[in-house]
């Protein structure tokens, strides 16, 4: 349900939006949250672009005492800008992964209520469990990052085939079902 993008086990297009769920308040929240994160990013640029020039402004010039302060103080307020907002990207993210869990559980509650496909079940639901502990250490900023970008394309490779997984699991319930009305 979730899927890795630029940023890590984040959903990232309304596409994937679109296909995680279908109840429209979900939706509206996923929308408004990718949104934000839109937003957010674009401030995060903007301050890192201002943090740059303050910093080259100060690199290998003779500046009076007075520049020299102001500088140092308007990167500060930079820099404390670029963790608020680093820190509500990761609110954001933890929200999103919420929700996709919570979609999951969801989805599980339904497949195992489709009858005898119910038997795929332990194995949709130790397959979730191996993606979100991946997905968790993906987007664990203290690992290494190669290891986290391995991490997150194999969240990315497995999501497919939970998804692939519950529909089997769904057809086979449907099918079971109409073979015992049929009898």
């Amino acid at each position: 349900m979730q899927r890795s993008g630029g940023d890590f086990c984040c959903l990232t297009t309304q596409d994937e939006v679109n296909e995680m769920v279908t109840d429209p308040d979900i939706q509206r929240e996923q929308h408004a949250i990718l949104d934000e994160n839109r937003r957010l990013s674009l401030s995060k640029k903007q301050c890192e672009l201002k943090l740059f020039q303050l910093s080259s402004e100060v690199r290998g010039k003779r500046v009076s005492q007075s520049r020299y302060q102001y500088i140092c103080q308007e990167q500060q307020k930079t820099k404390q800008s670029i963790y608020e907002i680093e820190e509500q990207l990761a609110k954001n993210k933890v929200r999103l992964r919420e929700i996709a869990r919570n979609h999951d559980s969801e989805k599980m509650v339904f497949l195992s209520s489709a009858g005898p496909g119910g038997v795929i079940r332990p194995i949709i639901e130790e397959l979730v469990a191996v993606r979100d502990w991946y997905q968790s250490f993906a987007a664990d900023n203290t690992r290494v990052s190669s290891m986290r970008m391995m991490a997150a394309e194999f969240v990315s490779k497995m999501t497919p085939i939970i998804d692939k997984f519950g529909a089997i699991d769904f057809a086979i319930g449907r099918r079971s079902k109409g073979d015992r009305h049929d009898a």
